[in-house]
């Protein structure tokens, strides 16, 4: 049998180099949400492979991790930048005929109808991440929050640092009772919604 490995910190630096949206400490302390996440999603048992195959399905959900933050921010504060699907999973050494194999077989035709290799990578991307996110979620939740409110907590600590607001300017209690606007609701729903959203990318 082969032996069980775990994608670490190490094995997704190129990844946490590009997490970041801020410089300076405000971007710190998106690498260090990122870091914590990570963490997280190994406790919960979704970072550990033991077939090539298996370590590309972990590396798909550390893209994933990248895509929510970028949706987020896209929400938050209207950012327009795409993460770079095919960049993060060329650094990851994921293969295109690897997504092949792991899409379904309801994505079978358009998978064979698929000629350029170009849009099959990104698609197969996006549909493969997608299937990550209640996933991850879920492993989010428990790791910034608690008992029935751990999505609100979870929504806060990405509201922090999408806003860069520290807790010493704003309290939870503050942001949750501010309702911000439509920015606000957007990435609020966002994450009540276990990350799920139009794709706009």
């Amino acid at each position: 049998m082969a032996e069980t490995r775990v994608l670490t910190l190490a094995d997704v630096s190129l990844i946490e180099a590009n997490f970041s949206y801020w410089t300076g400490e405000a971007g710190d302390r998106e690498i260090a949400w990122f870091r914590r996440a990570w963490h997280a999603i190994i406790k919960a048992g979704l970072a550990y492979y033991r077939t090539e195959l298996e370590r590309c399905q972990v590396a798909i959900r550390c893209i994933a991790l990248r895509c929510i933050y970028a949706d987020f921010l896209h929400l938050a504060i209207d950012d327009q930048g795409e993460p770079w699907l095919q960049d993060d999973a060329e650094a990851l050494e994921i293969k295109a005929f690897q997504l092949g194999v792991l899409l379904r077989e309801k994505d079978k035709e358009w998978v064979e109808n698929e000629t350029d290799e170009f849009e099959f990578y990104n698609e197969a991307l996006r549909t493969l991440t997608d299937r990550e996110r209640p996933r991850l979620f879920e492993a989010l939740c428990k790791e910034f929050g608690s008992g029935q409110y751990s999505a609100c907590d979870l929504f806060i600590s990405l509201w922090r640092i999408a806003r860069q607001e520290t807790e010493d300017e704003v309290a939870d209690e503050e942001i949750l009772e501010s309702g911000g606007g439509e920015s606000y609701s957007d990435a609020f729903l966002f994450v009540m919604d276990g990350f799920m959203c139009e794709r706009w990318y």
